[in-house]
């Protein structure tokens, strides 16, 4: 009923030579918008083409973008929002945070049989950022320097926000690895247009530590299981390392353990009352170890 309201109080401002309807847009995530336009449907993005860019080549934009912008509705708010999510991150990567794309201007096709708008988007990329400092804060900030070693940071050389998320995963594996399953890590950038740095702030939240708990093994018979228990070792009450259960399989293929291995899968079972972690590794289609080879004799 609201929107009949308004759209007629538009509509008769226009002298009812133009109908307006409105409607809710999600286009911005969590943030909806109540939007009045004409009726009927509005020209959809056909072509694409940058103009500005000297960083990277227009053949490059013009795939990344082509492929999430062709056949969408136009609107500047709409472009401006595919940009940012397709295209500032590839500038960023390149140290170009300042990237800007200063005038988006869209006109009718002028090809033949192409019902569309062509989209001209100009480009401003803006200096190039090096990396400047880096601190942690959190859980972090107590492993700092083994952090420092484990990130490698290339710190005064220009920034790749690419390698800034690879870094900070890294990071969160560290704790992952150590019993905190839910551990999270964030990096929050200040940049300093003066000097053109970025400075970080690299801030975990650990959680609670987790613990191994059982081990189930599928698949494998009475004389091959006990290979692979062996190779686990006793792990229960320990804790939990997040990166282990498929670690523990690319090692049983690398040490060629059993003559044919099958596939293989591995699934955890997450008791979150008892912060403890079932692991239940399971083998299809593997073979008997090659005794004979490792140690002339199978296991009793």
């Amino acid at each position: 009923m609201l929107f009949r309201s308004y759209n007629g109080v538009l509509t008769k401002l226009l002298a009812g030579k133009i109908e307006v309807i409105g409607r809710l847009s999600y286009d911005q995530p969590g943030q909806p918008t109540v939007l009045f336009r004409p009726a009927g449907d509005r020209p959809r993005i056909s072509q694409i083409q940058f103009t500005g860019n000297e960083t990277l080549p227009p053949t490059q934009l013009f795939n990344t973008f082509s492929g999430v912008a062709v056949g969408k509705e136009y609107s500047e708010e709409t472009v401006r929002r595919l940009l940012d999510l397709n295209i500032r991150p590839l500038y960023e990567a390149r140290g170009r945070l300042r990237v800007a794309f200063s005038n988006i201007a869209a006109e009718p096709s002028k090809e033949t049989d192409v019902v569309g708008v062509a989209v001209n988007i100009t480009v401003n990329e803006g200096p190039e950022f090096k990396l400047g400092h880096v601190r942690y804060t959190g859980a972090a900030s107590r492993l700092a320097k083994e952090l420092d070693d484990v990130a490698k940071w290339r710190k005064d050389q220009t920034i790749n926000f690419d390698e800034v998320k690879t870094e900070v995963d890294r990071i969160r594996r560290q704790f992952t690895g150590r019993g905190y399953l839910h551990a999270q890590a964030r990096a929050d950038r200040t940049v300093n247009d003066k000097d053109q740095t970025v400075d970080l702030v690299v801030d975990v939240t650990a959680g609670e530590i987790y613990n191994y708990g059982k081990l189930e093994i599928r698949g494998l018979d009475i004389y091959t299981e006990p290979v692979v228990r062996k190779m686990w070792g006793d792990r229960e009450g320990k804790p939990f390392d997040a990166g282990a259960p498929d670690a523990i399989l690319q090692s049983i293929k690398d040490q060629l353990v059993f003559d044919s291995l099958g596939d293989t899968a591995s699934e955890v079972k997450v008791n979150e009352a008892a912060k403890t972690v079932d692991v239940i590794l399971t083998f299809k289609g593997t073979r008997n170890p090659d005794f004979r080879r490792r140690s002339g004799t199978p296991p009793r």
